[in-house]
C-alpha cells in the first residue's frame, strides 16, 4: 500500500494549535463548581413542555390583499390552543426570490 503525506500548511498548524489550547485551557480545575446557567428567556416559554398551537385568521378581505399585494401587512386574528385569542396581530408573505411563495401555495 502506498501513503502519501502532505505537510500542512500554516493555517492548518494553527488551527490545531489554537484547538489544543482550548481543549487544555477550557478543562476545569479539580473542586471548582461549574459557571452559573444564565437564564434563557425562552426557557419560560418551553417550560410546559408543549409546543403551543397557533392558528391564524384572514377576513376574506385580507386574503384578497395577500393574493394581490402580498408584502402589505394584513389584519389577523390569532388564536393560540384553540384558548386564548389575540386580535390586532398583523402578516404578510415573507420570502425572497427563489423562496418566495404566494398565498394560495402555502406560505411559511
Amino acid at each position: 500500500m502506498i501513503m502519501t503525506t502532505r505537510p500542512f500548511g500554516a493555517a492548518a498548524t494553527l488551527i490545531a494549535l489554537l484547538a489544543a489550547a482550548g481543549t487544555v485551557l477550557g478543562q476545569a480545575k479539580p473542586g471548582t463548581a461549574p459557571p452559573a446557567k444564565t437564564a434563557d428567556p425562552s426557557d419560560e416559554f418551553f417550560s410546559k413542555g408543549v409546543i403551543p398551537q397557533l392558528r391564524i385568521k384572514l377576513s376574506p378581505e385580507a386574503e384578497k390583499s395577500l393574493r394581490t399585494d402580498p408584502r402589505k401587512f394584513v389584519t389577523c386574528v390569532v388564536v393560540e390552543d384553540g384558548t386564548t385569542t389575540y386580535e390586532g396581530a398583523r402578516v404578510k408573505l415573507k420570502g425572497a426570490a427563489g423562496s418566495f411563495r404566494p398565498y394560495d401555495d402555502l406560505p411559511a
